[in-house]
């Protein structure tokens, strides 16, 4: 089964130094993904809930896929998250760049659509607000896929 990931940035989880925020949602996504026999998992790679899926995934040994917008996706991206990037990139079992390099925000939305197209179930932590999380929600249901969703929000004030 492939189960791919949409959410949030960090501003929308508490701020990219909410730690102990990344590490209960890391949790939360760990009980989702085991309850799934042998999961591969697909992530947009995006920081925020597409990152920490892939660490939770990572730490379970589970296979992940990158699906990887363009090349150069991280290029404006601070050095430590290059850095933590390329670590997690190094630990996929495969990576695809889904469009050709350049940033154009239609991009983000196509690689939303390869994970939708390429996954048996869509994962979603999404607080209801409108932006990317919201359109790859509509495209996987235009689409027929399973979804489920969490919102963060209850995850980190449990």
């Amino acid at each position: 089964m492939k189960i791919a990931v949409t959410g949030h940035r960090p501003d929308k989880l508490g701020g990219y130094n909410a730690l102990s925020n990344f590490k209960l949602l890391r949790e939360h996504m760990k009980s989702v993904i085991a309850m799934h026999e042998c999961p591969t998992l697909i992530s947009g790679c995006a920081l925020g809930i597409d990152q920490l899926w892939m660490e939770a995934g990572l730490e379970l040994g589970v296979d992940v896929i990158a699906a990887i917008p363009f090349k150069g996706y991280d290029a404006k991206w601070p050095s430590q998250s290059r850095t933590a990037y390329a670590k997690l990139l190094a630990q996929c079992i495969a990576m695809v760049h889904v469009c050709e390099p350049g940033y154009s925000a239609s991009k983000l939305q196509e690689r939303n659509e390869w994970m939708v197209d390429n996954c048996d179930l869509l994962v979603a932590y999404w607080n209801g607000t409108p932006g990317g999380t919201a359109n790859c929600l509509r495209y996987a249901a235009i689409q027929g896929k399973q979804t489920i969703i969490f919102d963060p929000g209850h995850i980190i004030h449990e």
